[in-house]
């Protein structure tokens, strides 16, 4: 081990921003979009994101963008084929199937949502779900 990383390995909050910004700047070099780098590591680490690691995942994805233009045209990255994709003009009914589709889906939530509602209500009632304090113990 490098004794340059050990804070990295002590301090789990810094591995956490760390990764945070390396997911930011895999997006990056994959995908080429740094404001989609960030967002999509924003959402990999929502269960402990701080606020404090988006201006770290923001200097590695600009980083890596500036990186990449500055040795896209070395040898030291590999060929990248160019993407071209035609415009293809959908038809008009189908974004009316699209809304369908989509308002059906948001009922279907909302009763799932208040399904659940009610099954935990009952269960918490009959005495069925018992604290966890007790359940572990």
């Amino acid at each position: 081990q490098l004794s340059l990383f050990e804070r990295i390995d002590v301090e789990h909050s810094l591995k956490r921003s760390i990764l945070a910004a390396a997911c930011a700047v895999g997006v990056v070099s994959t995908f080429g979009a740094p404001i989609g780098g960030v967002l999509f590591s924003i959402e990999v680490t929502a269960t402990w994101h701080m606020v404090e690691d988006i201006w770290k995942a923001y200097v590695g994805a600009a980083g890596a963008v500036i990186a990449f233009s500055v040795y896209r045209d070395t040898e030291l990255v590999s060929h990248i084929p160019p993407t071209h994709l035609d415009y293809q003009p959908r038809a008009s009914w189908l974004y009316l199937v699209y809304l369908a589709v989509g308002i059906v889906q948001g009922f279907f939530s909302a009763f799932i949502v208040k399904l659940v509602g009610v099954l935990v209500k009952a269960f918490k009632t009959k005495k069925l779900l018992k604290p966890l304090h007790r359940r572990f113990v």
